[in-house]
């Protein structure tokens, strides 16, 4: 049996940024009406926080953080957010619930909600994916530029390349 560890490539990471970046500047006449998409990562990991922070926020996203599900709760209704990425596994209000949460809010049923954790047995999927999560990705099998090309695709109001 195999595992899989989840392996960053710093300078790839930044490759990619800087031709998303230069591709934006090449289309000088398109005007940015919107304010920045604003994401939310809910992860009681501040390492996996930070690091998602700092890709993020360098693609030109707002990122907000909380450490665990009541406090992702909390932000999200102060913020309303365009995006949530949130872990299942952590403290006071599990992922599970939190979306359960959101979903039952009329502003939140659309919301895109994905899922980034290390837990990928058989029941923790059907379970994420009957609260309403948007997407699941297992923390150890996705590369950081997957995630952003992920959070893009959903957010596909101008930022960055739509997949469809």
């Amino acid at each position: 049996h195999t595992h899989l560890t989840m392996i960053l490539n710093v300078a790839e990471l930044w490759r990619r940024i800087d031709t998303f970046t230069a591709t934006a500047q090449s289309f000088p006449s398109t005007p940015i009406v919107a304010a920045a998409p604003c994401v939310l990562i809910v992860d009681d990991s501040e390492v996996i926080r930070d690091t998602l922070h700092g890709a993020l926020s360098s693609r030109g996203f707002v990122v907000v953080e909380a450490a665990d599900g009541a406090a992702g709760l909390a932000r999200w209704r102060e913020r309303h957010p365009d995006l949530v990425i949130t872990d299942l596994q952590m403290p006071l209000m599990d992922g599970v619930e939190l979306i359960r949460q959101l979903r039952a809010d009329p502003a939140g049923r659309d919301l895109p909600v994905l899922v980034l954790s290390s837990l990928g047995s058989a029941e923790d999927r059907p379970r994420a994916g009957a609260a309403g999560a948007s997407a699941y990705l297992i923390k150890s099998e996705f590369s950081e530029a997957d995630l952003l090309a992920m959070v893009e695709r959903y957010l596909h109001g101008g930022w960055g390349h739509d997949s469809e």
